[in-house]
């Protein structure tokens, strides 16, 4: 006896997947760096109009000024690969069930 065929339509999976969480994790990141940005910004130019009210003194570089920038890009990579990899898991299964 023969098993019967099954058929899947993997456009149906693909097209179920447009809402999937990647895409929505993906852009309340960049809703969230956006903000904090403008955030990062506004007080950026506060403090310089603090600073410009003072006596002007020069400033020097110093390893702070550096790190904390990266660090900072550094933690938003990593929160977002976290989310892209716990993503696709779920993605890879998804199409893997039709299988």
């Amino acid at each position: 006896m023969v098993p019967a065929a099954g058929t899947v339509i993997r456009s149906e999976i693909l097209e179920s997947l447009t809402g999937a969480p990647v895409q929505r994790g993906a852009f309340e990141l960049f809703i969230l760096a956006l903000v904090t940005a403008a955030g990062l910004g506004l007080a950026v130019m506060l403090l310089q109009t603090a600073a410009g009210s003072a006596v002007r003194v020069p400033l020097t570089t110093d390893a702070a000024s550096f790190l904390l920038p990266i660090a900072g890009l550094v933690l938003v990579a990593a929160v977002t690969l976290g989310i892209e990899i716990q993503a696709r898991r779920g993605v890879v299964a998804t199409l893997r069930r039709g299988e």
